[in-house]
Order: structure tokens, then C-alpha cells, then sequence
């Protein structure tokens, strides 16, 4: 993706993204370039082994509802 290379460059510190859909989609679309070039981090990285017999919660539910 073109963006992202010049946004990782640090060229350039505004997005403005335009879709046929509605602002709410563009924003969305914006924060996704965002954290596919890793210069926007929110929400949880879960990092789970669900088979491994250490677990003691039940991982698998609990990734679900994260989703």
C-alpha cells in the first residue's frame, strides 16, 4: 500500500480517506492503514495457546469475545 510507505517514512501526519460509504466507514478504513503500518496501536493483542495444558481459563471463549 502507497500510504503506508510514506506514512512509515514520517511524511505526511493527516489521513483523509474517501469512500463512496458513509464518514464512520471512512474513519474506519483510516485507523485500519494505521495499524497495518504499526503507527496506530488500540484495542488487545491476545496471544494464546489454547491446547496448552497450563492454561487454566478456557482461552478459546474468552478470544471470542474479544473479537
Amino acid at each position: 500500500i502507497g500510504i503506508g510507505s510514506l506514512l512509515i517514512d514520517g511524511i505526511g501526519d493527516t489521513v483523509r480517506v474517501s469512500m463512496t460509504g458513509g464518514v464512520l466507514q471512512e474513519v474506519e478504513a483510516a485507523k485500519k492503514i494505521l495499524r497495518a503500518v504499526g503507527l496506530r496501536k488500540d484495542g488487545a493483542d491476545v496471544v494464546s495457546c489454547p491446547t496448552c495444558g497450563r492454561t487454566r481459563v478456557n482461552l478459546e471463549e474468552i478470544v471470542k469475545k474479544v473479537r
